[in-house]
Parts: structure tokens; C-alpha cells; sequence
């Protein structure tokens, strides 16, 4: 008896414990950070992003936290505020606006953090090389790499 009560509870954990059904992961702790604009590349189609906007974002700075998502003024086109965040993971499958259709990733396991706020799926940063994150916009991607001296 005690050898099936073992069992079942242990089914119960395992299953409670992964994602059923879907692609998603967990979020990695290291993406809990104080992020920076470090670099952009041009990919094309764009519209009304210059070079000049585009090198406006250098140095802005976005903060993930568990239970917040802050960033600088005019970053991107992030929205002022992030009401009940949360995060899951997702795969990147080489579509538009990510690392592997434009060919800046060498390997094909690219995945995205989607940052949701109040139940709608706003933002869409990839894992990039080199422990940084990419985001998509208007032609360009802008590369994130951990601030310094970020805790």
C-alpha cells in the first residue's frame, strides 16, 4: 500500500512540477536583471526608425524582476507601465523578428521570454549569444547586455 501512496504521490509532483502540453520552459533566474541597450544592427523594413533613433537607445536600461518590469522613458515602444507581470518562455521558430530569420544566431535553440502584463503578451525578448537579449523593432535589433554592478 505505502509503495503505490508513494507512487502516485510521486506521478503528482513530476506532473505538477513541468509544463504539460505546450513548449514552454521555466524562466531562467538569470534573466532577473538590470539590463542595458548595449548595441543594434540593422536588418531592414523599417519604417520611420532612423540610424539616429536607433542609436538614441544606447545606454537605456530595462529591469526584469520576479514580480516587476521597469524600464527608461521612450524605451522602444514599451508602454509607461507593466501592471501584474509575469513571464513564461517560448520557442523561437526562425519567423520574423527573431535572431534565426535573419541569420545573427549560429544555433537553432533560440527561445523568447514573453513579458506579459495584465494577461496580454507584450513583449518578445530573445536569448541572444553571449548572455544578452535581442529585441525586435522597426527593422532593427537592440541588443541587451547585464548591467554592471546590477544585483
Amino acid at each position: 500500500m505505502t509503495l503505490r501512496v508513494a507512487a502516485i504521490l510521486l506521478l503528482f509532483v513530476t506532473s505538477t512540477s513541468y509544463p504539460q502540453g505546450n513548449d514552454s520552459q521555466r524562466v531562467p533566474r538569470s534573466v532577473y536583471e538590470q539590463w542595458t541597450i548595449a548595441k543594434f544592427v540593422e536588418v531592414g523594413g523599417h519604417a520611420a526608425q532612423t540610424r539616429e533613433k536607433a542609436q538614441a537607445q544606447i545606454g537605456k536600461t530595462l529591469s526584469i524582476g520576479a514580480k516587476s518590469f521597469d524600464h527608461d522613458s521612450k524605451f522602444l515602444w514599451f508602454e509607461d507601465s507593466c501592471k501584474n507581470v509575469s513571464y513564461k518562455m517560448q520557442a523561437a521558430d526562425s519567423e520574423k523578428g527573431s535572431l534565426g530569420f535573419y541569420g545573427l544566431e549560429q544555433e537553432d535553440s533560440g527561445q523568447f521570454l514573453v513579458v506579459s502584463c495584465s494577461n496580454r503578451d507584450l513583449y518578445f525578448l530573445e536569448l541572444a549569444k553571449n548572455e544578452e537579449l535581442a529585441v525586435y523593432y522597426d527593422g532593427w535589433f537592440f541588443f541587451l547586455r547585464k548591467s554592471t554592478g546590477a544585483a
